[in-house]
C-alpha cells in the first residue's frame, strides 16, 4: 500500500472521530449524561492518554485495531455504521479536512 493511501485512511479515521465528537459535543448541551463529549472524556473512555486522542484528531497517528474498536464502542457505533461513514468520505473531503484541521479543532474546542 502506498504512503498516500495510508495517509488518506488516517485522515478518514480522523474525520470520523472528529464528526462523532463534534456531534456529541452539540448533544452534550442538552443531554448532560453523555459519557463522551470532548477529548478528555474520549481518552478516559478509551483508557488512553489525552495526547493519543489528540494525535488521532490531528491526523498525526493511525489508531490500531483495538483503539478503533474502542472508539466505536465509545460512540456506540456498529462496525457497519463505521464502514458506511468511512466509505461516504470522499478523497476530496478528506484532503480538505486535513488542510483545515487546526481551524476545525479550534471550532470543536470552542463549542
Amino acid at each position: 500500500m502506498e504512503k498516500e493511501d495510508i495517509d488518506l485512511i488516517k485522515v478518514k479515521l480522523c474525520l470520523i472521530v472528529y464528526n462523532c465528537l463534534y456531534n456529541n459535543k452539540l448533544l452534550y448541551r442538552t443531554q448532560k449524561d453523555l459519557a463522551v463529549y470532548n477529548e478528555s472524556s474520549l481518552a478516559s473512555e478509551l483508557g488512553v492518554r489525552k495526547a493519543t486522542v489528540t494525535d488521532i484528531l490531528y491526523c498525526k497517528s493511525l489508531p490500531n485495531t483495538k483503539t478503533i474498536f474502542l472508539i466505536l464502542k465509545a460512540f456506540k457505533l456498529s462496525f457497519s455504521d463505521f464502514a458506511t461513514m468511512f466509505d461516504k468520505i470522499t478523497d476530496k473531503e478528506a484532503i480538505s479536512h486535513k488542510k483545515y484541521i487546526s481551524q476545525r479543532m479550534d471550532k470543536l474546542k470552542n463549542l
